[in-house]
């Protein structure tokens, strides 16, 4: 609604006439909105606790109370007002109470004429709604500070004047003569051979030419079903004729020019105000436009909108400084009837805008036919309109109509064997002959499998279709390796979900994949300012409403999904890379190594994708399960079931946003001082969503009731507690081994936003009978684009690898975490040991080079074999220029951090160990000590974990007892023994 606050009382003034009536929409919701605020709406006083029985409320987020279903009697003219949070009605209630309503009331009947109104224009613009039962009673909002919605006996003041606006934020139209040629068609042939059509199925309505071979249009808009021509260099509106357009193509939009090569200018003043009539000109420049839908009840017709209409933020490097509007273009700017016989900007939707495409040229009638749309008569053309049914691997073939390229994902064993062996599934749309369909030539054998030999994503494919065994028909189709994922939706923001579809084509399974109905908002913080978005997905029930779970590429089956645009990240994989790090060697969480949840998880998973939006491609994405009560197993809490139950909180689980104190767990912002003092205090009866710089993820704080007790315990336990109470009582409120693993983890990566914020943190019960348990943490992490040699803004300077992790989070970011400052500061605890044996362990393996660079190499040799590489570099190639090639950067980063790790941590090489010839020997360890079993006097060597010669033993035949040892790994013959 935003968008559209200003001052439309004058705009209005141009559109409405007098006696016109408003043109709604049966099943649609609208807000009353009062001139007098140019906002808000009329709302149910009841349900705001709020003394007048119907209320106005000026707000710009209106809740379910504020809109309304306009019911027409279709015998009478006359209207009702039914309200979509209650279902009751307003009626002329003739009993007046100074304080609660005065003309207004609420009921459940429609059945009288109190509950029926008259609307009306004004010549000014706005209506004004009178009673049925009692004329001369209208529609008032009260000015004296109360907002009670009456009735008086006036409508002559900005008080009792009202609009209507739909719940997409447009202003309700008026009902009008329709042209004569759409009364009841959304397609066809005009007597002169112009082909048309407004069935809103296409994403791109014209076919795009050159200035040397166009394919000319003529334009007319909807409302006033007049042609668009060029008249003194000003788009003009001609009731019998008008000029040819073609269109030409430029990168995501179009420039729209006259036969005789001039093209529409989008130079207009930054305010939109007064609104600017386009120029024509000459020069191309920037003047590109792009096309969407108008649904109207009449003038459903397409939309012509500038390209880059959208506003442009420039970030700061800072979190804390806004961002600077550097084009501060009004949105949402449109071709528009609104300047009489011209065509003017717009910057909102209505009948007004709305327009249809007249082409003789056959190639635009085949584009219709493409895209389903036949014509009585007209022989059929184009490779799309025979199809009836086309399906490889049982999959449905997705179209890309702006690169006119079928697309489809094909199974990971072409990739490593070179042959693509899918089946195909063929139905002509007509049966006047033997029609046949191939693929580069190939037909399909008796099984319908089409065996391609050489096969590889980056080489052109072809489709082929033979009538009678000649080819008739071709079209280009493109294979991947990665998954491919259609998203739909009318609009998208940041504030709340818009409902819309989801497929996710699986590469690797055989079989067909649903459209699901689903809801899309943008997420993320910093990342909304990138104009590659990343989203939150929600799956619903058909009805847009409910939620259903659903299970996508072998993950989880779940209602709550992620689409990870990794814009920061050069590589676009650091994220994903990091988190299967952590998934394949962390120890696992506390309460399911303590035998409580088997399947609990501490990472995300995800798979990669190519991704669709709205018909076009949109690049490459992660698509990623969500870190949740239900990813943990964490334990679920128990709803009280009468008055006398208070509902009980078992696991908890809290997301860190932002720094703050608390979050850095003692010390504030850049300044390495402990002061010892308590985290600030919480009220869990607030039910807020957040606690310095936290987040709470479960309990859900808008529907249960929360707890930040576990929370505020762990951070007030390390802020403020002794050394010898931090030593004696750590195992208690965090997991030793979980924080171990977690510090190495960014550590190796050199991670310069997981210290503090983008962690979660969760305690599994805190009613569970084992003391050592009940109040422990764990963690997980979150957001690892800032990792591998780039900061969380995606550069690389100061991330240099050799360098050591504390300090570098103390020069160049906010400090450590205390959590780990103390761990290391107080020798009792012997972490610093801890470290070292942890790290030489997951060095020889997990830590390796080799195992670190194969899982960016494998991904990035995904990413080149399906050609998804140069795909994501022509359409983002400001955040992704050269994927190949900061994956060397990251492959050389990894060798130079691991040289610097082992030199800090004392690692040697196990493979540099000197080895002699043993005879076979045993060994077995227990608490502090090794027993060695040996048929043969030798000789054997002792290695810690990181390679360092601790012991050599002479052996004699028998057991010999190796007592004083540390609890550690130990090597011997090549072997790795555990020491308790």
């Amino acid at each position: 609604m935003n968008r559209l606050l200003f001052t439309f009382s004058i705009l209005f003034g141009v559109m409405l006439k007098s006696n016109a009536q408003p043109n709604f929409v049966a099943g649609e919701k609208y807000i009353i909105q009062c001139q007098y605020y140019n906002s808000g709406s009329v709302c149910s006083g009841s349900l705001r606790g709020v003394n007048p029985i119907v209320y106005y409320s000026t707000s710009t987020e209106l809740a379910s109370d504020c809109y309304w279903y306009v019911i027409e009697d279709a015998n009478t003219g006359y209207y009702s007002f039914r309200n979509a949070s209650t279902n009751e009605y307003l009626v002329y209630d003739a009993e007046r109470d100074e304080l609660r309503k005065k003309g207004l009331n609420f009921s459940s009947s429609n059945s009288s004429d109190a509950s029926k109104w008259t609307i009306n224009s004004l010549d000014e613009g706005g209506y004004y709604i009178e009673s049925v039962e009692t004329p001369g009673q209208y529609f008032n909002m009260r000015v004296d500070g109360s907002l009670l919605m009456g009735t008086y006996r006036s409508y002559n003041s900005s008080n009792s004047t009202f609009y209507f606006i739909d719940s997409k934020g447009n202003y309700v139209s008026e009902k009008e003569d329709i042209p004569e040629d759409i009364v009841q068609q959304t397609f066809g042939v005009t007597s002169d051979g112009f082909f048309w059509e407004r069935t809103g199925n296409l994403t791109t309505p014209i076919v795009a030419s050159t200035a040397s071979d166009p394919i000319l249009y003529k334009i007319k808009n909807l409302r006033s079903g007049k042609f668009l021509k060029n008249l003194g260099d000003q788009l003009y509106q001609d009731p019998i004729d008008g000029d040819y357009f073609y269109f030409r193509k430029n990168n995501d939009g179009y420039s729209i020019c006259t036969e005789n090569g001039k093209c529409v200018l989008t130079d207009y003043p930054t305010d939109n105000l007064p609104l600017t009539i386009n120029k024509l000109a000459s020069i191309i420049g920037t003047n590109y436009w792009t096309f969407n839908f108008y649904e109207d009840i009449t003038y459903s017709g397409y939309t012509i909108e500038k390209l880059t209409q959208r506003p442009v933020y420039e970030y700061s490097d800072y979190w804390w400084q806004d961002p600077v509007i550097t084009n501060g273009q009004s949105q949402y700017l449109c071709w528009n009837d609104c300047q009489d016989a011209y065509i003017c900007l717009y910057s909102m939707y209505d009948p007004g805008s709305t327009f249809v495409f007249y082409s003789q040229d056959l190639r635009h009638a085949r584009h219709l036919m493409e895209n389903g749309i036949t014509f009585p008569g007209v022989e059929l053309m184009g490779f799309r309109s025979f199809i009836d049914t086309l399906r490889i691997n049982g999959k449905e073939l997705f179209y890309d109509e702006v690169e006119e390229t079928y697309v489809l994902p094909a199974t990971s064993d072409a990739r490593i064997s070179g042959t693509f062996s899918p089946s195909m599934h063929f139905v002509p749309k007509v049966s006047d002959a033997v029609y046949e369909m191939r693929i580069d030539g190939v037909a399909p054998n008796e099984d319908g499998i089409i065996a391609l030999i050489d096969f590889n994503c980056a080489a052109q494919h072809t489709l082929n279709l033979y009538k009678n065994g000649a080819e008739i028909e071709t079209a280009p189709i493109r294979f991947t390796y990665l998954n491919l994922i259609e998203v739909n939706y009318p609009s998208c923001n940041g504030d709340y979900y818009t409902t819309g579809s989801l497929r996710v084509t699986q590469a690797n399974i055989v079989g067909y994949d649903s459209i699901y109905t689903a809801a899309f908002k943008y997420r993320g913080a910093t990342a909304q300012g990138y104009s590659k978005k990343s989203y939150a997905i929600k799956m619903r029930e058909a009805d847009g409403v409910t939620s259903r779970d659903v299970e996508f590429l072998g993950l989880r089956d779940d209602n709550n999904w992620i689409l990870d645009a990794m814009a920061v990240d050069k590589a676009c994989m650091r994220n994903r890379v990091s988190t299967d790090l952590w998934n394949d060697f962390a120890t696992e969480p506390y309460h399911k190594r303590a035998g409580f949840e088997k399947k609990a998880r501490h990472g995300t998973r995800g798979e990669f994708a190519e991704v669709y939006l709205n018909g076009k491609y949109h690049g490459v994405y992660c698509f990623t399960e969500k870190m949740d009560r239900k990813q943990l197993k964490l334990k679920k809490l128990e709803t009280a079931t009468s008055p006398d139950e208070s509902t009980i909180i078992h696991g908890t689980l809290y997301k860190s946003s932002q720094w703050s104190y608390e979050v850095l767990m003692g010390h504030e912002i850049d300044v390495n001082y402990y002061p010892m003092t308590a985290p600030r205090s919480y009220d869990n009866n607030k039910r807020s969503e957040n606690w310095a710089s936290f987040e709470i993820k479960y309990p859900d704080w808008e529907e249960e009731p929360i707890d930040w007790g576990p929370l505020w315990n762990a951070i007030n336990f390390v802020a403020t507690s002794t050394d010898l109470t931090f030593s004696r009582d750590f195992d208690k409120y965090f997991d030793y081994d979980n924080v171990t693993d977690y510090y190495l983890f960014i550590e190796l990566m050199l991670a310069t936003d997981n210290h503090g914020k983008n962690m979660f943190f969760y305690n599994y019960d805190q009613t569970l009978d084992d003391e050592s348990l009940r109040q422990k943490i764990g963690i997980a992490p979150w957001d690892l684009d800032g990792t591998w040699g780039r900061r969380w803004d995606g550069k690389t300077t100061v991330c240099a690898p050799d360098q050591e992790f504390d300090n570098f989070l103390w020069d160049y970011e906010h400090g450590n975490l205390t959590l780990f400052y103390r761990m290391k500061r107080i020798s009792s605890l012997k972490w610093k040991d801890e470290l070292a044996s942890r790290y030489a362990e997951l060095r020889a393996t997990y830590f390796s080079e080799e195992s670190l660079c194969s899982r960016f190499q494998e991904y990035a040799d995904l990413f080149d074999k399906s050609n998804a590489v140069k795909r994501e570099q022509k359409q983002w190639s400001s955040y992704h220029p050269a994927i190949l090639d900061d994956v060397e950067y990251i492959k050389e980063w990894i060798k130079e951090r691991l040289d610097y790790l082992d030199k800090q941590y004392g690692y040697v090489n196990t493979n540099s160990i000197d080895r002699v010839e043993l005879d076979n020997i045993s060994v077995t360890a227990g608490q502090g000590y090794l027993l060695l079993f040996s048929e043969v006097q030798q000789t054997v060597k002792v290695y810690t974990i990181n390679g360092q010669l601790l012991n050599v033993i002479q052996l004699s035949p028998g057991v010999t007892r190796v007592n004083n040892l540390s609890p550690g790994i130990y090597i011997v013959d090549e072997k790795k023994v555990l020491v308790k």
